[in-house]
C-alpha cells in the first residue's frame, strides 16, 4: 500500500539527477538531525545498526574483504563522512579504499565460556561509536570460534543506511563473494544516482508549494493531538529514554488472517489496515482514550532511481485514528483506511522536519509524536549466501529501541509472524505478551462480528474474564451470627474478669464494661433513643468513649462521631444534617454542641449552611453520674440486629459539603471476622486504639479486640500526636497490634532504634488511609523484628477495609512499593473502564467494590447515593457495587496496585500526571521524612506541581541546597514534566484529626515568577560576554546572569550561533551541549585550552520547539530568581536554584524492518 502511494505521489516533480561533486553536498533532512545529535552528544553508539550472522563452514576472509570493498566502492553513502559549512552539515565523499574484515579468535575454555565471550565481544563491537567527521561509518569483524565456525559482524551508522539498505548490502555482498569464489569478476548493474544526489533533490523538491501542501496537511492532521500515548508501564518512566530493548514473537493464526484479508478486501482496505484497526482499538482501551496515534516506517523509495541505492531513506509516517462515537469495527476500519491513505499520500515530509514544525512538548523520556510503531513487511529478509558455508542470523542480544513498543509483522504464505520489540526499562515480557493476546482476542471478535459497536468488543477471553471477576474474588468466609453488642456481651459472659479497656490508670474488665454500657443504654432509651436513632457522640478519649459506643449500639441506634477539635461550624452542620436530637458528651463540649440561637450565625459565613434544628438533648457523662448509677445493669430490652446502622461518619465532599456515610454493623462484623483469620493473634493480645472516632478504622480497632476477649488500650490525645512519646507508650504497654496512618508509621520507625528492644511485643502493624511508604527506616525496623508483620490495608469510608496486603516476613523480599492487596473476606472488587467493562491485568481502571462491606449510602443524598452505589453488572442477584473513584490495576498475581484518584489525575502541559508517583519517589530519599505532592492553581490558568517536604533535621545544608538536591533526585527518576515546580520545606505536615495529611492546609509556595525578578547584572567578563551574546541573538533589551536561555526563546538554531559567537568572544571551545546544560550566564565557566571549533550560521535548521521553556518558566517571562521559602535559596549566594539539565526534546529517527532507531 505504501509503495503504491510512493510510486504515484511524486509525478509532479522532476527526476533525481547527478549533481556536481565539486560543490558542497548538503546532508539530507534525516542525516542533518543525526549529525546534530552527534554534535550534542559525541560518542553515542545508539545509532549503530548491526548485522550479525553465524557462518558455519568455509569462510575466506580476504575474499570477503574484497567483496565488501566492492560494495562500499559502489555506494557513496558507505564512504561518506560529515563536515560543516556555514553551520550546516555537508557530506564529504571519500574515495574508494579497501575495507578490512578484522579477524578475532574467541578465547575461553569450555564451550559455554566461549559462547559467553562471543556474546560479549559481539556486544562490544556493535556498541563501539563512530566518528562522523572522520569515518569510516562501516566496519566489519569476524569472530572465530574455529576454522569452520564464525560470527560475521557488519556495523554501520544509521546516518548511512536503513533496513532496506541492509537487504541491498546482503544481496550485493553475496553476489560479489560468490563471483570471486568462482574466479569471476563481480558484475553488478550500474547505479543511476547516489545518495548525495537524492539529498540535493529532496531539499529542492521540498520547498515552495510542495512543502506548504505537505506541511498544511500534517499541521491540521495533528492539531490537538495528545503529546504522548500513555501506555501503562511496569516501571516508572526514566527521565531520559533508555534504548535497551527486548523482543517477543507473535504468531497470528492462519484462519484469522484469511478472514481479515476478506474483510479488508470488501472495504477496499489492506490486511495491514485491518490489523492496525484492531491494534489501535486495543491501545485505546489500554490508555482509555479515543485519540490513538502510532507511527509506521515507510521505505521512502518511491522513485526507481533509488530502489537499489544504499542510504538513509526511511521515514516515519504518523497514523492518528479517531475512535470516538462508538463506531462499528467496519466503520473504524474505514477510518483507518482513510487515515492511512492520507498519511501515505503526504508521507514525503521528513519526520524530523515535521517534529521541528509542530514542536511537541520537549520530553527526553520518550520519542516525539509517536511512541508506538506498527509495520507490516511483505518481502522476505535477505539471507547472506556464501558458497561453502551455511549462514543464519546470530542473536547478539543487543536489541535497541527508541520507542516504547514496535510491532513488526511479516506476511507469509502461511499467515503473519510478528517480531515485537519493547523497551525493557518500561515493560516486562509478560506484559507485552498479554497485550498481544488481547489484540488476538479483539481480532477474533471483530472479524466474527464486524458490525458490532467497538464498545461491545471485549479484550478479555473467557479465561481472563473468569480470572479477574471470579478467581481473584474467591473470598467466601464465615461471619459470626448476631449483632455487635450481642457478640460483645457473649465475651463478657465468658470472660467477665478479663481486662477489656485500659486508659491511663483506668483498667476496666469485660464484666464492668458491659454493665456500664447497659446503664447508659437504659438512660439513652429513657431519652427517646431506639433502633436507627442517630446519636451524637463527642467525648474525650478513654473508657467512657468505649462505654458510649456500646451503649448506643445496644439499642440498635447508631452514633455520629463529633471530633471536638473540628470547627464549630462544621460540628453544627453535621448535627443538623444528621438530624441529631440526642448527643452523648461531657460538660466541656456543651458550647460546641448547643444549637445556635440564630440560623444566620455570622461565624458560619462561607461555611456549609446547616438547616435550623430544634435543640439537642445533651447527656453529660461527667454531670449525670448519679442518674447513670441508678440505671439497671442488666441488658436493655432492645434486640438490635446486624443490619442496624452502626455509625454515620462524615467525610469531605467534592462540592465542599460534608456527606454522611450510613454504615451498617454487618460491615464491621465481616471485617473483624476476616481480620482474625488473616492476622491471628493470642487471646490476651493488646490493641492500641489510635484512630479518632471520625475515622472508620476506630471500629476495626475496638471490635477486633472486644469481640474476641482481647484488650483495647487507649492513648490520650496529646500522646497519640507525639511520635516519640507514642512509640514509648506502645513499648511500655506491650502493644501487640497497632493500626496507624502512614505519617505516624513513618514517624515511629524514625524514632525507634532498630537495634534496640523497643516494640518487641508488637506482632501486627497495619496501615490504612494513605499509600504505604516502604522507606529505609521502616525496612530496618521490621528486619530487626522477625516476629513483626506489616500490613497495608485499603478501603474507602463507604466500604471500610476492602483489600489487604501483608508484606513478606523477609524484608529483603519486599517490593519497591506496596500493593494494596487482595479483597478481604466476602468482598468482591472489580477494575473497570469508564463503561464499567472489566479491564485486563495490568491496565488501569476504576476500583469498584461489592459484597458484605458496603454502606447503605449517603444520608439524605439519594442522587449521590444512586450515582456511586450502582447495580453490580457482574451479578444478576440485585446486589450493589460502589464506585470508589480510585485508580488501580490488577497485578498478575491477583494483588491490586493503587495508582491514585481518578479525579486527582491532572494534566500539566498535556501530560497526565499522578502526584502519588512523585510522592513515592521523594519518600525514598534518605533526607525526606514526609512528603506530599499536589497541583496548585494559585494563579488562574497557571497549574503548578508543588512538592511539600518534611526533611530530616540532620539533612546536610537543609535550608541551602536541599531543595535543589531533591529536584535533581526527582528529575533523575521521572520525565521532566513530572518534576515539581517548587519544593516547599515544612517543619511538620498539617494533619487531619484522622492522622492523614491535610492537603487543604498546605501553604501556597512563595514562588516568584520570572517577571517579578529584578535584573541581576553580570559580574565577570565571561558573564558579560554570555549576556551580550544572549541579548544580541535572542532580541532581548538586556539579559541578566540568571536569565534562562530557553525562557528567553532560545532553540537549537540559536544555540549553534551562540557557540560560534562565544568561541570568538571567549577565545575558547564551547561544546554545543553546554548551551543546553549551563542555561544561565551565571553557570557558564570558561573552557581551556582553546581549540578550533566549527562555526555554525543562521541557516542551520532549528531542531527544537519554538518558544520551548523550562517547566518552571512561563514562555512570556524573561528571567527568574527566587528568594522564597519554596526554594530555600537566597539571592546573591551565587548558586542558582534552577537545575541545568538539558531539556530539549530530541527527535528520533524512524524505524524500519528489524532495526530500531
Amino acid at each position: 500500500m505504501s509503495n503504491l502511494f510512493e510510486r504515484t505521489r511524486r509525478n509532479d516533480s522532476t527526476g533525481i539527477v547527478p549533481v556536481d561533486r565539486g560543490r558542497e553536498l548538503r546532508a539530507s533532512f534525516a542525516q542533518q538531525r543525526l549529525w546534530f545529535l552527534d554534535q550534542l552528544e559525541p560518542g553515542n553508539a545508539s545509532y549503530n545498526l548491526p548485522f550479525a550472522v553465524r557462518v558455519r563452514g568455509r569462510l575466506d576472509i580476504p575474499r570477503l574483504s574484497r567483496a565488501l570493498s566492492l560494495v562500499v566502492a559502489r555506494h557513496e553513502a558507505l564512504r561518506t563522512t560529515f563536515g560543516e559549512a556555514g553551520g550546516q552539515p555537508v557530506q564529504r565523499i571519500q574515495p574508494p579504499a579497501p575495507v578490512p574484515v578484522r579477524l578475532e579468535p574467541v578465547p575461553g575454555g569450555s564451550e559455554e565460556e566461549r559462547l559467553a565471550e562471543l556474546r560479549r565481544l559481539a556486544g562490544a563491537e556493535i556498541t563501539e561509536p563512530f566518528d562522523l567527521s572522520t569515518g569510516p561509518l562501516l566496519r566489519a569483524k569476524a569472530l572465530r570460534l574455529d576454522e569452520q565456525d564464525h560470527v560475521l559482524l557488519l556495523t554501520v551508522h544509521h546516518v548511512a543506511t536503513d533496513a532496506w539498505s541492509q537487504g541491498i548490502v546482503v544481496r550485493e555482498l553475496s553476489a560479489a563473494y560468490g563471483a570471486l569464489d568462482d574466479g569471476r569478476e563481480p558484475v553488478l548493474p550500474p547505479l543511476p544516482v547516489q545518495y548525495a544526489d537524492y539529498a540535493e533533490w529532496e531539499r529542492d523538491w521540498l520547498s515552495g508549494p510542495t512543502l506548504r501542501r505537505q506541511l498544511d496537511y500534517w499541521t491540521k492532521r495533528l492539531d490537538g493531538m495528545a503529546p504522548a500515548l500513555e501506555l501503562p508501564t511496569d516501571r516508572p518512566r526514566p527521565s531520559v529514554a533508555r534504548q535497551e530493548g527486548d523482543a517477543v514473537r507473535w504468531e497470528l493464526p492462519v484462519e484469522l488472517i484469511r478472514v481479515a484479508r476478506r474483510l479488508g478486501a470488501g472495504e477496499n482496505a489492506t490486511l495491514y489496515m485491518t490489523l492496525l484497526a484492531a491494534f489501535q482499538l486495543v491501545l485505546g482501551r489500554y490508555v482509555d482514550s479515543d485519540d490513538i496515534t502510532v507511527g509506521t516506517p515507510v521505505a521512502n523509495r518511491g522513485r526507481a532511481e533509488v530502489e537499489g541505492l544504499i542510504g538513509f531513506f526511511v521515514n516515519t509516517v504518523v497514523l492518528r485514528t479517531d475512535l470516538s462515537g462508538d463506531p462499528t469495527f467496519r466503520q473504524l476500519l474505514g477510518r483507518v483506511r482513510d487515515t492511512a491513505a492520507g498519511a501515505f499520500a503526504h508521507g514525503d515530509l521528513p519526520f524530523e522536519y515535521l517534529v521541528e514544525q509542530v514542536h511537541p512538548e520537549r520530553d527526553l523520556s520518550r520519542n516525539p509524536l509517536v511512541q508506538v510503531l506498527f509495520q507490516m513487511i511483505n518481502v522476505p529478509a535477505e539471507r547472506l549466501d556464501l558458497p561453502g558455508a551455511r549462514t543464519e542470523p546470530y542473536d547478539h542480544g543487543g536489541i535497541l529501541t527508541r520507542m516504547d513498543l514496535e510491532v513488526h509483522l511479516v506476511e507469509t504464505e502461511d499467515g503473519v509472524l510478528g517480531h515485537v520489540v519493547f523497551s525493557k526499562a518500561l515493560f516486562d515480557t509478560s506484559t507485552i505478551e498479554r497485550l498481544l493476546h488481547h489484540v488476538t482476542v479483539v481480532l477474533r471478535g471483530v472479524l466474527a462480528e464486524p458490525d458490532r459497536r467497538i464498545s461491545e468488543i471485549s479484550l478479555l477471553d473467557e479465561a481472563e474474564r473468569a480470572k479477574v471477576l471470579e478467581e481473584f474474588n474467591t473470598t467466601t468466609g464465615p461471619v459470626p451470627a448476631g449483632s455487635l453488642p450481642a457478640l460483645f456481651t457473649a465475651q463478657a459472659e465468658r470472660r467477665p474478669d478479663a481486662v477489656a479497656v485500659i486508659s491511663g490508670d483506668d483498667r476496666v474488665t469485660y464484666g464492668e464494661l458491659d454493665q456500664r454500657a447497659n446503664q447508659l443504654a437504659h438512660l439513652l432509651a429513657g431519652r427517646g433513643v431506639g433502633p436507627e436513632t442517630l446519636v451524637g457522640l463527642c467525648v474525650d478519649r478513654g473508657v467512657e468513649m468505649i462505654v458510649a459506643i456500646l451503649a448506643i449500639l445496644k439499642l440498635g441506634a447508631a452514633y455520629v462521631p463529633i471530633d471536638p477539635h473540628h470547627p464549630r461550624d462544621r460540628v453544627q452542620f453535621v448535627l443538623a444534617d444528621a438530624g441529631v436530637t440526642v448527643a452523648v458528651t461531657q460538660r466541656r463540649f456543651t458550647s460546641l454542641l448547643e444549637t445556635p440561637e440564630a440560623p444566620g450565625n455570622p461565624e458560619a459565613a462561607g461555611k456549609p449552611e446547616a438547616p435550623g434544628t430544634p435543640g439537642i438533648r445533651l447527656i453529660l457523662l461527667d454531670a449525670e453520674r448519679e442518674p447513670l448509677a441508678g440505671q439497671p445493669r442488666t441488658p436493655p430490652t432492645a434486640r438490635p440486629s446486624a443490619q442496624n446502622l452502626a455509625y454515620v461518619i462524615y467525610t469531605s465532599g467534592s462540592t465542599g459539603v460534608p456527606k454522611g456515610i450510613l454504615m451498617p454493623a454487618t460491615c464491621v462484623l465481616n471485617l473483624v471476622a476476616w481480620q482474625k483469620r488473616a492476622l491471628p493473634i493470642g487471646p490476651d493480645a493488646k490493641t492500641a486504639q489510635f484512630a479518632t472516632l471520625t475515622f472508620d478504622i476506630s471500629l476495626q480497632e475496638i471490635f477486633s479486640a472486644l469481640l474476641y476477649g482481647e484488650t483495647i488500650v487507649v492513648p490520650g490525645e496529646e500522646l497519640r500526636m507525639d511520635p516519640v512519646e507514642f512509640a514509648k507508650w506502645v513499648h511500655a504497654h506491650e502493644i501487640d497490634q497497632l493500626f496507624v496512618p502512614n505519617v505516624m508509621l513513618r514517624a515511629i520507625s524514625e524514632e525507634v532504634d532498630p537495634h534496640g528492644t523497643e516494640l518487641a511485643a508488637l506482632r501486627h502493624l497495619s496501615q490504612a488511609g494513605e499509600p504505604l511508604s516502604l522507606h529505609r527506616d521502616l525496612r530496618e525496623l521490621c528486619a530487626r523484628r522477625p516476629e513483626l508483620r506489616l500490613h497495608n490495608h485499603y478501603g474507602p469510608s463507604e466500604a471500610h477495609v476492602v483489600t489487604s496486603y501483608s508484606l513478606p516476613a523477609e524484608v529483603a523480599e519486599w517490593p519497591l512499593t506496596a500493593p494494596i492487596g487482595r479483597p478481604i473476606g466476602n468482598t468482591r472488587v472489580y477494575v473497570v473502564d469508564r463503561r464499567l467493562r472489566p479491564v485486563p491485568v495490568g491496565v488501569p481502571g476504576e476500583l469498584c467494590v461489592a459484597g458484605a462491606g458496603l454502606a447503605r449510602g449517603y444520608l439524605g443524598r439519594p442522587d449521590l447515593t444512586a450515582s456511586r452505589f450502582v447495580a453490580d453488572p457482574f451479578r444478576g442477584d440485585g446486589s450493589r457495587m460502589y464506585r470508589s473513584g480510585d485508580l488501580v490495576r490488577w497485578l498478575p498475581d491477583g494483588n491490586l496496585e493503587f495508582l491514585g484518584r481518578i479525579d486527582d489525575q491532572v494534566k500539566i502541559r498535556g501530560f497526565r500526571i499522578e502526584p502519588g508517583e512523585i510522592e513515592a519517589i521523594l519518600a525514598r530519599h534518605q533526607d525526606v521524612l514526609h512528603t506530599a505532592v499536589m497541583v496548585r492553581e494559585d494563579t488562574p490558568a497557571d497549574k503548578r506541581l508543588v512538592a511539600y517536604v518534611v526533611a530530616d533535621a540532620t539533612a546536610a545544608d537543609r535550608h541551602g541546597r536541599l531543595t535543589e538536591t531533591l529536584r535533581r533526585y526527582v528529575e533523575s527518576a521521572v520525565p521532566e514534566y513530572m518534576v515539581p515546580s517548587a519544593f516547599v520545606l515544612l517543619d511538620t505536615m498539617p494533619l487531619t484529626s484522622g492522622g492523614k495529611i491535610d492537603r487543604k492546609a498546605l501553604p501556597a509556595p512563595d514562588l516568584r515568577t520570572v517577571l517579578e525578578v529584578g535584573y541581576v547584572a553580570p559580574r565577570t567578563p565571561e558573564e558579560e560576554a554570555v549576556c551580550r551574546v544572549y541579548a544580541d541573538l535572542l532580541g532581548a533589551t538586556r539579559v541578566g546572569i540568571d536569565d534562562d536561555f530557553f525562557a528567553l526563546g532560545g532553540h537549537s538554531l540559536i544555540a549553534t550561533r551562540v557557540v560560534a559567537r562565544l568561541r570568538s568572544a571567549l577565545g575558547t571551545a564551547v561544546p554545543l551541549k553546554t548551551v543546553f546544560q549551563q542555561r544561565t550566564p551565571e553557570r557558564w565557566r570558561p573552557r581551556s585550552p582553546p581549540r578550533p571549533v566549527p562555526v555554525p550560521n543562521p541557516s542551520c535548521r532549528r531542531w527544537f520547539p519554538r518558544g520551548a521553556t523550562s517547566p518552571y518558566l512561563s514562555p512570556s517571562h524573561s528571567s527568574r530568581r527566587t528568594s522564597s521559602s519554596a526554594m530555600s535559596w537566597t539571592p546573591g549566594t551565587g548558586t542558582s536554584p534552577w537545575r541545568c539539565g538539558c531539556r530539549a526534546n530530541w527527535t528520533s529517527t524512524a524505524c524500519d524492518g528489524r532495526w530500531t532507531c
